[in-house]
């Protein structure tokens, strides 16, 4: 059966880790930089803190939103992390100099999601509304928005080569954007919200995961579930 639940796969072994970083608040979300050096956590507080992987030392606390932050990412091989609130923003900082670089105002709803592409040049971030944004890193400017709604959209994610953008929804479909063409097409994924996506490597698979209790592999070019 080409769904996985709700034991994990046998080949999987987990350990446990040298260092736990305790936090006295929710946090929603964690992002690893590219050199695994530091990890991002986004709080619900509305700060990101920035920790040190070998000390869990706090490196820095990016303050900027004014509610909580739903989501983080880091650019692939740069300095920049991106973050997104329930203040309808999105903030990009450079955790060299600690500074905020920019803001990606556009959204009309809190933004739970956001993601960037591997090569490091769109953004995309998606609300409550089922609105998704993608936003141009160079000219840090919106690119183009799309309506996926109503309901929220909970992830979303890139392919290898950033063509095609999925996006995990409440109602338990998902939908799968050409990001040049902007022709969208959906299909139903869990019979509860879709809480989760992400294309395996180069794209070759898509993982789903929803509040069904269930994790669905795909094959993203007939949207079919490959058999076992």
């Amino acid at each position: 059966h080409p769904s996985i639940h709700p034991s994990i796969h046998p080949s999987i072994c987990l350990s446990p880790f040298s260092i736990t970083i305790a936090y006295p608040e929710c946090l929603w979300d964690c992002a690893w930089n590219w050199s695994g050096e530091c990890i991002a956590v986004a709080s619900a507080s509305g700060h990101v803190m920035l920790f040190d992987t070998e000390t869990s030392e706090v490196r820095h606390c990016f303050k900027g939103h004014v509610d909580a932050v739903n989501a983080c990412t880091f650019v692939p091989y740069t300095s920049l992390l991106c973050s997104a609130s329930s203040d309808m923003t999105v903030q990009l900082w450079d955790i060299r100099t600690n500074k905020k670089v920019g803001s990606f105002l556009g959204h009309a709803s809190p933004v739970f999601a956001a993601t960037t592409t591997a090569q490091g040049d769109i953004i995309a971030s998606a609300d409550s509304d089922g609105n998704l944004h993608m936003w141009d890193l160079r000219s840090m400017s919106e690119v183009y928005a799309v309506q996926f709604g109503p309901g929220k959209i909970n992830d979303v994610a890139f392919d290898h080569r950033g063509d095609v953008l999925a996006a995990a929804l409440s109602d338990g479909s998902v939908r799968l954007l050409n990001t040049a063409s902007q022709y969208a097409t959906g299909f139903s994924s869990h019979v509860a919200s879709c809480q989760s996506c992400a294309f395996g490597e180069m794209g070759k698979k898509f993982y789903t995961a929803g509040m069904d209790g269930l994790v669905n592999i795909w094959s993203p070019c007939t949207q079919q579930q490959p058999a076992k």
